[in-house]
This record gives C-alpha cells, structure tokens and sequence, in this order.
C-alpha cells in the first residue's frame, strides 16, 4: 500500500449537531479489503484490542500492519487510532458492498436507476453519468428479491 491510498482512506470526524447522539455511523472508506478484515478480526476476536495496539503486536493482523508501517505523520497515527476505536466501539462501519445486477444472455443486461428513479437496462454498467448502477444488497432485495440471482459484486478500485 503506497502513501497515496494510505491517504485516501482517511475520513475525518466531524461532529454534526444532527448526529450528536450517534445514531449515524461514520463511514470508513478507502481501505482495502485486507485491512477491513483485520479491523474486524481486532473488533471480534480479541477481548483486549487496545493492549494488541499499545503492545505493538499486529504480527497477526499483516494488512493492518503494513497501513501501520507507512504512517509517515502523526496526525495520520491519530487518526487511524481514531478509526480503529470508533469501528471497535460501533461508531464507524465500512462501506456495504455493491453489485451490480446483471442479466445474463440478453443484449442490455445490466439494470440501472435513472436520475429520475426510473428502471431501465443499458449495455455497460458505466453508461450512466448520474443515477444508480450499483446497488446495496438491501436495495436489490427492496426492488425485487428474484435479482439477487443476478448481483455481481462491484470490484474496488
């Protein structure tokens, strides 16, 4: 992971009056698939994280060691500290996976949500330069339950 997507995957917390009793949770984007999954196995699997932390043993955590080992500037090592207590305590969650729904064997097989919130079928997934082409899995099921047949997972970029 270089300094450029160390950079990206920061978010900063802003403490917005209508979000004062936490019912919102800050997003975590930015960080790579890896890295989530040892921010959840420091959230599920040990019952002390903070010693894990202070202790410096991320031996067992690789992808979250090596974010570690590029921090260059301490407001970086505050704010990755910031995020990895605020996922622990359910302040932060990361981004839901997209998909794309994709119908197989038909010329414009990918459905897409127009600006208007109008559904229609287009060649590419790209086609659109507003509205939806990706969906949440919830999203899929609220439209109609029969399309999770037909979701293909949004690769990150």
């Amino acid at each position: 992971m270089g300094s450029e997507e160390f950079a990206k995957a920061w978010i900063f917390y802003s403490e917005k009056e209508e979000n004062k009793d936490m019912t919102e949770k800050r997003v975590l984007n930015g960080y790579s698939k890896d890295v989530q999954v040892d921010f959840k196995k420091l959230s599920e699997d040990y019952d002390f994280p903070l010693y894990e932390i202070m202790e410096d043993s991320f031996r067992h955590l690789p992808a979250l060691q090596n974010l570690i080992d590029v921090i260059q500037d301490e407001d970086d090592d505050k704010r990755l500290l910031q995020d990895i207590a605020d996922y622990i305590n359910g302040k932060a969650k990361f981004p839901e996976q997209k998909y794309y729904i994709k119908m197989p064997k038909v010329n414009y097989p990918y459905l897409i949500r127009d600006m208007e919130g109008k559904f229609d079928y287009a060649q590419s997934p790209d086609i659109l330069g507003s509205g939806e082409n990706s969906f949440t899995e919830q999203e899929i099921k609220d439209i109609d339950p029969r399309y999770m047949l037909f979701a293909v997972p949004v690769e990150e970029d």
